[in-house]
C-alpha cells in the first residue's frame, strides 16, 4: 500500500519566558493528506524542572497548555493539559510522560477522552497510562 504524504502548513512562534522555559504558539496549522485535513492552533509552555548539568540525560521537563481545531470530519475539538505532562530524559522514560493528565473533547458531540499518564500515582517509568472514554477506563501500554 502506498504511503500518503502529509502537507503541513502554519506558523510557529517560539518565545523564551525564562532561562528554563519556552512558549510555543502554533497558529493557522493544517495537516492535509489523502485521508483529509486537520486544522489547529496551540499554545504550550515547556519548562525544564531538573538539570543535572550533564547534557540532556537526566533532564526533566513539564509541558502545560492547550490546543483546539477541526478534525478531518469537520468536527471541532479541544485539548487541555489538565495536570502538567512531566517527562524524564532517562532510560525507560523518554518515550512518554511519567505524570500528567490531558482531556480531548470533541466539542461538536461533547464526547471526551481523558488520559492519565500516572494511573498508579507512582511516577514510574512503566509506559502505563489510563484512558477514560465514555466513563469506561482502559489501562494500556504507551507505544
Amino acid at each position: 500500500m502506498p504511503t500518503s504524504l502529509t502537507q503541513l502548513t502554519g506558523t510557529i512562534e517560539l518565545s523564551r519566558l525564562a532561562t528554563n522555559s519556552i512558549n510555543i504558539k502554533v497558529s493557522n496549522a493544517t495537516a492535509t493528506n489523502s485521508n483529509g485535513k486537520v486544522s489547529w492552533q496551540s499554545d504550550r509552555t515547556i519548562t525544564k524542572t531538573v538539570d543535572p548539568g550533564i547534557g540532556l540525560l537526566g533532564d526533566e521537563f513539564d509541558i502545560t497548555g492547550s490546543a483546539s481545531g477541526v478534525n478531518r470530519n469537520g468536527e471541532n475539538f479541544t485539548i487541555t493539559i489538565d495536570k502538567a505532562l512531566h517527562k524524564k530524559i532517562e532510560l525507560g522514560c523518554a518515550r512518554t510522560f511519567v505524570t500528567g493528565q490531558i482531556t480531548l473533547t470533541n466539542t461538536s458531540t461533547n464526547k471526551t477522552i481523558k488520559i492519565d499518564y500516572d494511573p498508579f500515582s507512582n511516577a514510574a517509568c512503566d509506559l502505563i497510562a489510563k484512558a477514560t472514554i465514555n466513563n469506561k477506563e482502559f489501562t494500556y501500554v504507551v507505544r
